[in-house]
């Protein structure tokens, strides 16, 4: 059910012009918006700041996470670019990473274990790993198809979704790979549900949301 106050563009002064990627940091819901990133009141629904990276270049702000201390990640996909947000200090805006590398990043999760940011990649489909200093790694010997969403489960295991195979994988240990839903209409987004155990994943051109649980 979605609440009666969750933002919605039009109502009450809201501004929305495509919003991808979601993070909740100290009851404020960030949305990644085309080139801006929103954050809204969770409970009341109103807006409370906009963070614009146009100025940057931002041209497709998709992925959003957050990491250590009042900091989020946001990934531009066709810019190949992810930024610093922190949000602790102004939300002051830097470059953490860019380049050929991350190739159309898009799904980001934070692994706090390793201190490093989990990438998924569309254009390659690879998962990749981003360390403090901005530098790039693979983080599994093998590739998908078009990778999008990654999230982190309870138990520390990625889920990952594959849009042109229609496929949501779990992955433990950043090595044994399991295949938890085929045939799925274009999977996107994903989040994790820590109260159900399960994973809350979006269908692109489904234009739906459904839920996979993980007790298994």
């Amino acid at each position: 059910m979605i609440a009666p106050r969750f933002p919605t563009a039009g109502k009450d002064a809201v501004t929305l012009h495509g919003p991808k990627g979601l993070a909740i940091v100290n009851g404020v819901l960030y949305a990644a918006d085309i080139d801006t990133v929103r954050g809204f009141d969770l409970a009341t629904g109103k807006l409370k700041t906009a963070i614009d990276l146009s100025g940057l270049g931002a041209r497709s702000l998709t992925g959003l996470a957050t990491g250590a201390d009042g900091i989020l990640y946001v990934s531009d996909t066709p810019g190949n670019v992810i930024y610093r947000i922190d949000i602790t200090a102004g939300n002051s805006i830097s470059l953490f990473a860019q380049g050929p590398g991350l190739a159309g990043p898009t799904g980001l999760a934070y692994d706090p274990r390793h201190k490093t940011l989990v990438v998924a990649s569309r254009n390659t489909g690879r998962l990749l790993s981003v360390q403090g200093d901005g530098t790039i790694h693979p983080l599994l010997g093998r590739s998908f198809v078009s990778l999008y969403g990654v999230a982190f489960d309870r138990e520390n295991n990625l889920i990952v979704t594959e849009v042109e195979r229609g496929r949501v994988y779990r992955i433990r240990d950043y090595s044994e790979v399991e295949v938890l839903r085929e045939n799925v209409l274009s999977p996107a987004g994903v989040a994790y549900d820590f109260r159900h155990n399960r994973a809350v994943v979006t269908s692109l051109k489904g234009n739906a949301v459904f839920t996979l649980p993980l007790d298994r």
